[in-house]
């Protein structure tokens, strides 16, 4: 007596042809989330430089100085400097001269464009206590 021991061939096929089509499907909607991923990535990067910037010119009761060039943001503190180097595609914009006293408070209310390949975020410079936000 013969014994059925596996798939057929067009079993087989149309299994792979589900998997292919709901594959081709999901596609575009993993490609969104990697996007706004790589966002999120650059502007805690940013927002990670400008937070030690304060907190350092708070500690140290110096002026720190925060310097935006079109494709880097960096701040001197001391005999160190950190800085950060924007991915190919983005850069800033409207680059003005910031910088946190010797109390933590910014030198003047203002805004940097930050360009990234899909979005535009303005970077927005509170006067008064240094607080800054991201704006879409």
């Amino acid at each position: 007596m013969y014994q059925n021991k596996g798939f057929t061939l067009i079993e087989v096929l149309l299994t792979l042809s589900i998997i292919i089509v709901f594959t081709f499907l999901t596609l575009p909607y993993a490609h969104i989330k990697t996007l706004s991923y790589h966002q999120d990535m650059i502007l805690n990067q940013i927002s990670s430089i400008i937070c030690h910037a304060k907190s350092m010119s708070l500690t140290t009761h110096q002026q720190v100085d925060l310097t935006f060039t079109q494709k880097n943001i960096s701040c001197q503190i001391q005999d160190k400097n950190i800085k950060y180097v924007l991915p190919e595609g983005c850069y800033f914009s409207h680059l003005k001269k910031i910088y946190f006293n010797k109390n933590g408070n910014i030198n003047q209310a203002n805004h940097i464009m930050i360009h990234l390949k899909n979005n535009q975020i303005k970077l927005v410079f509170h006067l008064g206590n240094g607080d800054f936000c991201f704006e879409s």
